[in-house]
């Protein structure tokens, strides 16, 4: 929330006095033979509204847009739970009736106290914080949100969550969507930072990686201190001004953005209206009983938020999605004025799910799945088109560096490959499925007098690239790392790029960040052969590097040893009843060996996954080391041995890399086989290493 503690109190109480009046007012004004009924009725639900925020039953994840799945077990249960609660409490209340009522100032007491110690613990925890949030010293000021300049601009566009491959196959599926890109290049084989917004836009902004090392809130501000982007432009005579859609994303101050102003402490509630809305979306939420949580989610489309939602410039898709809303009011405000040149960062809402925006640019629920994903899409490429047209329009297309690009993926609706062979259906979506595709972002860059059709560049890019790509544009000396995209380097060899997952959810006030785990990607992005872990885990305040010791020869590796999961490098699940399945129609094995001159042979014990739709068996095409070694078709649904013999030659630096393909794997829809949420191929229930010596000459 972009609004202080000290203005967010005052808000509250008014509202609380003024609730409390008409509470009272209504009480005075009724009926006497209602009136205590009426009472009564009123100290139920204080005190089981506040009862309920205190248990919090269910479960709700985070509440950033993310499903609320309302019938999982865990959320049944807080149904029939809160249900009983909320009856028995009122009819408790009702029923005792007269004697209830005798000790109503001594119950609303204690509620008063309960909650204004929390509040003064609250209180004094966020007043004593050792670092102000910049929203807490500033506002922005939108005043010149769509001025730009006669000169130069230099235009940062974030669509949140807007996968690389969905772009290609959406050009091959509606080419008419991308004939408005006059001048712009698509680079597709560029890779993110991180799955999430929090920490993938301050890469985009200042070229580094968030460590863990010390607090997220500490990077952030020394970053946008020294070298972000906005930063430096400003430094060389930018206007730069920064609509961050997260704010934690990006530290304003006066060195960094020009559309600041102080922030002082006033009451105005068409300011701060929005902030207000969320909060007591959020409040009431918590207070209220499962069944009547739902309504008030109402598929995040909140009851306060939409109900008060201001519709500025016309269209009934503003009310509701603020990507509509952003794009209208540009055409209608948008102006160019003689002086510096301009830096815009705009953040879009963009693919973020829910997807709730279909190809026509109308609010309606679309399907949680590819498909629903792509219509999403192809509205966010309408509205880019609609911003660039008024560009054009303006006269300042030609003198703009706009670069349009997401901050991750989003994995769970797979990666279409068609030329890999793993064509993804418009109906697939598993939601634990995050790489590799949160970590393809799309990236397109029309450079400063860029004209012609949309071209396709085979640069391996970063979103950390993108600062030092605008200072080569502009001609500017880069305190930044990595390469300009622009200028088309294409390496000898693939360039090693890192990825970081993190899959427990992260509140934005938390001081650090859960556990990082780094990959190393060495290829094509969206090919699972390119991924390796580094084995180095950035924890809070600690780099751990995972030690793997050698596989020794002979001993028997199986799922329930507490060491297994190291020695399975990508692609595997979760045990179950001894077995650890491949997820995926690509799977890895990796570990290091003892010192060894002679050949060494691996004992696997595995099982395919077989069904009808597999055919005759399952191929699993296997490589040691990059190098094809066998290839194996099992048509045998039981256990077996495979024993694969691997010459001494194949063992580099004492390391193995076991790869399995199967290009026949199974996807598994819940029920039974189809396109659907998992790849499944082989089961793996045990492993052995042994030497092969050669038997001693009688």
């Amino acid at each position: 929330f972009t609004i202080s503690f000290t203005q967010l109190a005052a808000y509250l109480l008014i509202l609380s006095f003024a609730a409390t009046a008409l509470l009272a007012l209504l009480v005075c004004v009724s009926p006497r033979r209602i009136r205590t009924g009426l009472l009564l009725a009123v100290l139920a639900l204080g005190c089981l509204a506040w009862l309920q925020s205190v248990l919090n039953t269910g479960n709700h994840g985070v509440l950033d847009g993310s499903t609320i799945e309302w019938d999982s077990p865990e959320n049944r249960r807080a149904f029939y739970f809160d249900t009983s609660l909320w009856l028995v409490g009122l009819g408790l209340v009702l029923g005792l009736g007269g004697r209830v009522l005798k000790h109503a100032g001594k119950i609303s007491a204690a509620l008063l106290v309960a909650q204004a110690i929390g509040l003064a613990h609250l209180a004094a925890a966020r007043l004593s914080a050792p670092g102000r949030p910049w929203w807490s010293q500033y506002s922005l000021d939108p005043a010149n949100k769509f001025t730009f300049s006669d000169r130069r601009n230099v235009i940062l566009l974030v669509a949140d969550g807007f996968q690389s491959d969905v772009f290609q196959q959406l050009r091959e599926e509606r080419p008419g969507l991308f004939t408005g890109l006059d001048g712009f290049t698509y680079y597709p084989d560029t890779v993110g930072a991180f799955p999430f917004t929090q920490l993938s836009v301050p890469v985009m902004l200042t070229g580094t990686y968030y460590d863990n090392s010390v607090p997220f809130v500490d990077f952030i501000k020394t970053q946008f201190d020294g070298h972000a982007i906005p930063t430096i432009l400003k430094r060389e005579g930018f206007h730069a001004e920064v609509y961050p859609l997260v704010p934690i994303t990006a530290y304003l101050t006066p060195d960094s953005a020009d559309n600041l102003k102080k922030a002082t402490f006033r009451i105005d509630w068409r300011e701060d209206g929005e902030n207000l809305n969320q909060l007591l979306d959020i409040a009431w939420f918590l207070a209220a009983p499962q069944p009547i949580k739902k309504r008030l989610y109402n598929n995040d489309r909140w009851f306060l938020q939409s109900l008060f939602a201001r519709d500025k410039h016309g269209g009934d898709a503003s009310r509701w999605n603020k990507d509509v809303a952003f794009v209208e009011q540009m055409e209608n405000t948008a102006s160019v004025r003689p002086g510096p040149p301009v830096f815009k960062f705009y953040h879009l809402v963009g693919v973020h799910y829910p997807w709730q925006l279909d190809e026509n640019l109308e609010v309606q629920p679309l399907p949680k799945n590819r498909g629903g994903y792509k219509r999403q899409a192809i509205a966010t490429m309408k509205i880019v088109n609609r911003f660039l047209e008024k560009l054009k329009a303006l006269g300042v297309y030609d003198q703009s560096l706009i670069i349009v690009s997401a901050d991750h993926g989003w994995g769970e609706i797979g990666v279409h490959d068609p030329a890999g062979g793993r064509p993804v259906s418009d109906e697939f979506f598993y939601s634990d499925l995050f790489i590799p595709g949160r970590a393809l972002p799309l990236l397109l860059i029309k450079p400063l007098g860029g004209h012609g059709p949309l071209r396709t560049s085979e640069v391996q890019a970063t979103l950390a690239d993108i600062p030092k790509t605008i200072c080569s544009e502009l001609k500017l000396e880069s305190p930044f790392e990595g390469i300009s995209i622009t200028d088309d380097p294409v390496p000898d060899a693939p360039r090693p790029r890192r990825w970081h997952n993190y899959m427990e959810s992260w509140i934005s006030g938390n001081e650090f960040v859960p556990p990082l785990q780094e990959y190393i990607i060495t290829g094509r992005g969206w090919r699972e052969e390119s991924w390796k872990l580094s084995r180095r885990i950035l924890n809070p305040g600690e780099v751990v590097v995972t030690r793997l010791d050698p596989l020794p020869f002979g001993l028997r590796i199986t799922p329930e040893d507490k060491d297994a999961w190291k020695y399975l490098a990508w692609g595997w699940g979760k045990e179950r009843h001894g077995l650890v399945p491949c997820t995926r129609p690509y799977a890895r094995l990796g570990f290091p060996i003892p010192p060894t001159r002679h050949d060494v042979a691996l004992i696997l014990r595995w099982k395919p996954y077989f069904a009808p739709a597999a055919g005759d068996g399952q191929k699993v095409e296997i490589q040691v080391n990059d190098r094809h070694l066998r290839t194996v078709f099992l048509t045998n649904a039981a256990l077996e041995e495979c024993r694969l013999d691997i010459p001494n030659e194949l063992l580099r630096n004492h390391h193995l890399e076991i790869a399995f393909r199967m290009p026949g794997a199974i996807d598994l829809a819940p029920g039974g086989t189809g396109p659907g949420h998992r790849t499944l191929g082989i089961a793996l229930q045990s492993l052995v290493l042994l030497e092969n010596k050669p038997k001693p000459v009688p």
